[in-house]
């Protein structure tokens, strides 16, 4: 989602736990706070405003990062940022509540979830609107692993439908 936004990012990916004390990261986030967003000199420490960067650069109407609990049966999402009136769902819920047993295969395969349209996509056919989509016609969802293990993902979404490009499917 950064690159899809053009945003030139160096991704580093921090053991867990205890990541924040490394020390190549406390030398960039000397307050030892996970996330840590480094641009232009200016460190973002708080989820919100780095979701809300990410959505300056999509032009997306909403951003969130959520995490998975160690078997992927629950999710937690944590403040993103909303351009639109669109709610995000803060807190834990049970997996199945967003995702489809076929959709979340597919996340820990390590396929980015991307639809163009939540009204035309067979993946959704028949089915009410999880609360998370409401409002939005168009969302992806990009995997974060440690190891082998699903951990997190970056969410964006837009109230418009939406064309996802060839770098966002890869």
């Amino acid at each position: 989602a950064v690159e899809e936004a053009g945003i030139d990012v160096d991704l580093r990916l921090l053991k867990f736990p205890p990541r924040a004390f490394e020390p190549d990261y406390r030398a960039v986030n000397p307050l030892m706070t996970i996330p840590g967003w480094v641009e232009d000199g200016r460190l973002m420490t708080e989820s919100a405003a780095i979701c809300e960067r990410i959505a300056e650069g999509l032009k997306i109407d909403r951003a969130v990062v959520f995490e998975f609990n160690e078997d992927a049966s629950r999710v937690h999402f944590h403040a993103g940022y909303s351009r639109a009136s669109i709610a995000v769902a803060e807190g834990a819920h049970d997996v199945e509540t967003f995702f489809s047993p076929a959709t979340l295969a597919a996340l820990r395969a390590g396929e980015p979830l991307l639809v163009e349209d939540v009204t035309t996509d067979p993946r959704f056919a028949g089915k009410p609107a999880a609360p998370h989509r409401k409002g939005l016609a168009a969302f992806a969802v990009m995997p974060v692993f440690e190891g082998t293990r699903l951990r997190a993902a970056l969410s964006v979404g837009s109230i418009a439908p939406r064309r996802w490009s060839p770098r966002a499917r890869r």
